[in-house]
């Protein structure tokens, strides 16, 4: 069992330069241990990526869906 914060979540449920690292630790280990507070460091994290054009209108969609 990890312990998993933003940083990890993010690449998970959007393509990053992280995201196959990120995606065979949850693979090898699928308990998640997360902050109650990680949700909503994540959608911060996902509308700061909107603003910067990092991430288009339909991935946000996709990616807040898979947080909720």
């Amino acid at each position: 069992m990890k312990f998993w914060d933003t940083s990890a979540i993010i690449p998970i449920i959007i393509e990053q330069d992280y995201s196959p690292e990120v995606k065979s630790i949850l693979k090898a280990d699928p308990h998640m241990v997360v902050f109650w507070g990680t949700i909503i460091e994540s959608f911060s994290a996902l509308s700061r990526l909107l603003r910067e054009n990092s991430l288009d209108d339909a991935s946000y969609k996709n990616a807040s869906g898979l947080l909720k």
